[in-house]
Order: structure tokens, then sequence, then C-alpha cells
């Protein structure tokens, strides 16, 4: 009887920590936002909207850039920006995912979405957006 009982409590305690460590093997903050991130911290807003488009749809077009306007309006408002959050990562499909964020900024945070698209080996982004207003950019159960 305490044998059974040892061998349940013990495959209990190894199914709660399997969930736990995939959870964190899974929410790692894909390269393809980091780098444009850490341009972001060095070089501005607009070296990191360019490195965000790299290898995407619109890499290359006047209008992509037009977001890069809602971050200097961020900057304007809330100061320079520090650091960032990684709220979460829906898996869309095998090839496609969709990263929420929360960039830190010395006044207040900003929301954001990167879509992303494995390409080939590697992952691309194909559309982002940010706002100062979470129920504009996160999901619904995040915000109610």
């Amino acid at each position: 009887m305490i044998l059974r009982l040892f061998a349940l409590c013990t495959l209990a305690m190894v199914l709660a920590v399997l969930p736990v460590a995939d959870a964190e093997e899974n929410i790692k903050m894909p390269e393809v936002i980091t780098a444009g991130l850490s341009v972001y911290k060095e070089k501005g807003v607009e070296a990191a909207v360019l490195e965000w488009l790299k290898g995407s749809p619109a890499e290359g077009q006047k209008n992509a850039l037009a977001e890069s306007n809602v971050l200097l309006q961020v900057e304007a408002f809330y100061g320079s920006y520090q650091s960032y959050e990684l709220i979460n990562i829906k898996e869309i499909t095998a090839s496609s995912r969709v990263v929420y964020v929360q960039l830190n900024y010395e006044n207040g945070p900003v929301f954001a979405y990167f879509v992303i698209f494995k390409k080939g080996g590697d992952w691309i982004i194909t559309t982002f957006q940010f706002h100062t207003d979470p129920t504009a950019i996160l999901p619904r159960e995040y915000v109610s």
C-alpha cells in the first residue's frame, strides 16, 4: 500500500513538472523580434523597423515604415525605450505564430503584436502593430 502511494505521488510530481518545463521551453522570444529590439535600443525606431522588415513581403515598401511613426509618438510621451517583456506566443499553425510583447518605456508600457511566419528555415515578421491601449492589441482574455 505504501509503495503504491509512493508511486502515485511520484507520478503526480512528474506530471506536474512536465507541462511547466514544456511551457518555459516554448515561451522563448523569437530571435527575429529580439534582433529588432536590440537595434531599437542602440540605433532608434527607424532602424528597428527596418530590421523587423528584413525578408518580409513589406521590405522596401515606403508605407512599411509608417509604424515607426507610432513609436516616435510614444517616445514623445513615454520617454525612451528601456526593455521588453514577453506576454505570450500563440501558435496558429506550424508555420505561423502571433507574439505578444510589452515594450517598457521610461514612463509607461506599450503593447505590441508580431505575426511571424516560417519561410524556409527562418522566421520572418509579416506584420506588427503597437498601441498604448492593451485592448487594441491583446486578446480579450488578457484584458477582461
